[in-house]
């Protein structure tokens, strides 16, 4: 089988893991069956984006960044439980 895409001024290639691959297809990007069959397939999916426009996708965050909120968020979490703990034991001695 021969699959033929249409003529397109952009036209970008990207490998998206199967759980995020529904998040890029609404935005607009066309699943290819190229991975099926394969154990790539397993984990990956092929996607296109053909248009002649400009590309609809979210730009990705800065890395550094999403680790730091990342570890302020764990943080943060962590003194909440220590706080509950802190008020839990209290209660308790009354």
């Amino acid at each position: 089988m021969t699959l033929r895409l249409p003529a397109a001024d952009l036209r970008l290639h990207r490998l998206v893991s199967v759980h995020r691959a529904m998040d890029f297809v609404r935005q607009g990007w066309l699943a290819l069956p190229t991975l099926d069959g394969t154990h790539h397939g397993e984990y990956r999916v092929h996607l296109v984006w053909l248009c002649c426009c400009e590309r609809n996708e979210q730009e990705a965050p800065d890395p550094k960044l999403a680790r730091a909120l990342a570890r302020a968020s764990i943080r943060a979490s962590q003194q909440r439980q220590r706080d509950y703990v802190r008020i839990a034991g209290r209660r308790g001695r009354r």
